[in-house]
């Protein structure tokens, strides 16, 4: 579901903690709207689609591999809105500060352009954050002391030019599972739009359609499952179906994730995926 409407800050990082981002999210009326659509746009229809950040699952294929997960979910937000406070190799000693207040930051654009052109030159080379270029103008983030991967990003004169035509803003897609579990525990940010669907695996398309319909009863099922209500299980207790009984009889699911328009575009007969076609050579 879309992000509220009043300004907030999201905040993340690796696992370890040497590499932290806060995203500050500014009021709604200040979101810029997404450039991703298929179609013709016309005010009718932008006043439907998302502002920046969204959230969203990607099928593509090299973001799987990239984030070993079979579903990949984003924040795409706009480079500007981030920040981030970076540990360096000589730090590695010392434990990280775990209060963000106590962190030096920087605005990430600064940090990701002295990437892109190389003019950070041996600094990189003493940094903990990881740089990828995946292919060209492609480039993949992550923690080179834990190796938690955080972002993916692309050059911004490698857009498409009807994007850059109506000065889309500079992105950067940063993986949902660093978020904090503070932040992920609110309901909106349940991903509601998916990219590169026509790469989709089956089983993985329906997983994300209909949500997961049995759990396997384990060592501490009972208490995960909590008030939250029962779910189905091969262990003990189990009908002969090995379906777990509970209480108030009801199964344990993840609700679907709604079908939107947006990004669906190799769901339309005929659609010109062209543009989307470039951006796959990651």
């Amino acid at each position: 579901m879309p992000l509220p409407k009043y300004a907030l800050t999201l905040h993340g990082g690796c696992n370890c903690g040497s590499i932290r981002y806060r995203v500050s999210v500014p009021e709604h009326s200040d979101r810029p709207v997404a450039p991703y659509h298929s179609g013709e746009i016309n005010a009718e229809k932008i006043k439907d689609m998302p502002r920046i950040p969204f959230v969203l699952l990607d099928h593509c294929n090299d973001c799987r591999r990239a984030t070993a997960s079979v579903l990949p979910m984003c924040l795409v937000t706009e480079m500007k809105t981030v920040e981030v406070s970076v540990l360096s190799n000589d730090a590695l000693q010392q434990s990280p500060p775990m209060d963000d207040t106590a962190r030096e930051w920087q605005p990430l654009a600064s940090v990701v352009d002295a990437f892109e052109d190389g003019s950070n030159g041996a600094s990189a080379s003493n940094s903990i954050l990881g740089h990828y270029i995946s292919s060209a103008d492609r480039h993949r983030w992550f923690c080179r002391r834990c190796g938690t991967p955080l972002a993916y990003s692309v050059t911004y004169s490698a857009y498409p030019e009807p994007w850059k035509a109506a000065a889309a803003p500079r992105m950067f897609d940063i993986w949902l599972g660093t978020l904090d579990r503070d932040c992920l525990e609110q309901e909106w940010l349940r991903p509601d739009h998916a990219v590169w669907c026509h790469f989709a695996v089956p089983w993985i398309a329906d997983l994300a359609k209909t949500g997961a319909t049995r759990i396997t009863s384990s060592v501490g099922e009972e208490d995960f499952l909590g008030s939250r209500g029962p779910g189905t299980g091969t262990g003990k207790g189990g009908d002969e179906r090995g379906e777990s009984k509970r209480p108030n009889g009801r199964q344990l699911k993840t609700e679907p994730v709604p079908r939107h328009p947006l990004f669906m575009v190799d769901q339309d007969q005929g659609a010109d995926v062209s543009e989307w076609l470039k951006l796959l050579n990651k």
